[in-house]
């Protein structure tokens, strides 16, 4: 869902998954891994999934996980980030650092890590923090941009798998461009 996201992947993927269900006895329960396939499963309970159990994890939207405490179907647990920790180490091994900048998509687990980024750094007192998102930027804009910062700078990678334009790299992939273009520290949450 991250790498085809778009209407007609979901619709295509929805007819196929009901196709197939229809054909099988209802499963036992229904297991839904990270935040697209949470909001999936959601969407369509009442038509693919009525009265079936419906166990979530790796979820990042935090509000969205909790919110399904009024539904007696549903139950699962958060993909808990170490953000306060991490920035915190940063902070530790850079004194130096004059801002944080978070480099973000616009991925809902990247965006639900990109808030998650701003309350922990709001309640650490840090006033240096920043993001730079690949919503507004292609991949090639990012690494450019990238190459123009030097000390005094410290990079959390929050998720950078999609451009503007809709590019679509993996993780392993991302992380290494992201590197080959930056000077500065580096670090990620997983």
């Amino acid at each position: 869902s991250k790498r085809f996201n778009d209407e007609t992947n979901f619709q295509n993927f929805y007819r196929s998954l009901a196709y197939k269900l229809s054909k099988v006895p209802a499963y036992d329960a229904i297991m839904a891994a990270d935040d697209n396939a949470l909001s999936f499963v959601l969407k369509h309970q009442q038509e693919l999934f009525n009265n079936q159990p419906i166990v979530f994890f790796g979820v990042n939207n935090i509000a969205l996980a909790k919110k399904q405490k009024s539904n007696p179907w549903v139950t699962g647990v958060i993909e808990s980030i170490a953000i306060h920790e991490t920035l915190d180490l940063m902070n530790n091994l850079h004194p130096e650092a004059e801002n944080i900048i978070a480099l973000v998509d616009g991925t809902p687990t990247s965006q639900a890590n990109l808030k998650a980024f701003y309350k922990a750094a709001v309640a650490m007192g840090l006033n240096t923090v920043s993001h730079l998102s690949t919503v507004q930027l292609s991949f090639e804009e990012l690494y450019n941009t990238l190459k123009n910062f030097q000390k005094g700078c410290i990079f959390l990678d929050l998720s950078v798998l999609k451009d503007k334009n809709g590019k679509i790299l993996d993780f392993g992939e991302s992380i290494e461009l992201i590197k080959q273009n930056l000077s500065c520290p580096l670090y990620t949450l997983w």
